[in-house]
């Protein structure tokens, strides 16, 4: 059995990424994503008021795609 793995990475101010959180779902369908990246998104804009993503880096599934806007 196969599940995909979603990696949430940083980058610091030399461009390094930093892993910072992962999320193992059975699905990757956007009903799947968009649950969890509501949630990291309200839980940034009530922890840090200021955050501003400045890109998000997807490997162009539509789910994943259509999650985020």
């Amino acid at each position: 059995m196969q599940f995909p793995l979603y990696t949430l990475m940083v980058f610091d101010e030399w461009h390094q990424g930093i892993p910072v959180g992962w999320v193992l779902t059975s699905r990757c369908g956007e009903e799947d994503l968009t649950p969890w990246m509501t949630a990291l998104n309200q839980k940034m804009a009530t922890t840090c008021p200021g955050w501003n993503p400045s890109a998000f880096i997807v490997d162009c599934a539509l789910g994943e795609i259509n999650a985020l806007t």
